[in-house]
């Protein structure tokens, strides 16, 4: 997974370009909107954009209890 070792070596830009073209071709994949999650943090994304991001993953997983539950911890540390 060219993602993980981009993402070890603090190329955050490529590692998202190249975690977008997996979901491309596969957007049911909960993994990859994981790894396309973790990149928030490093690429500095807006709040608003991070749960627009959350909505668009746990639509296209079709409810994935991994993204959901990720989701959850997410809105936890936001109050």
């Amino acid at each position: 997974e060219l993602y993980v070792v981009e993402n070890s070596m603090l190329a955050y830009d490529q590692a998202n370009e190249h975690i977008k073209k997996a979901l491309t071709i596969n957007s049911a994949n909960p993994q990859y909107w994981r790894w396309y999650l973790e990149l928030t943090g490093p690429l500095k994304v807006s709040d608003d954009k991070i749960r627009q991001t959350y909505q668009e993953a746990i639509k296209q997983t079709d409810n994935s209890t991994d993204i959901l539950s990720l989701y959850a911890g997410y809105l936890e540390k936001q109050n």
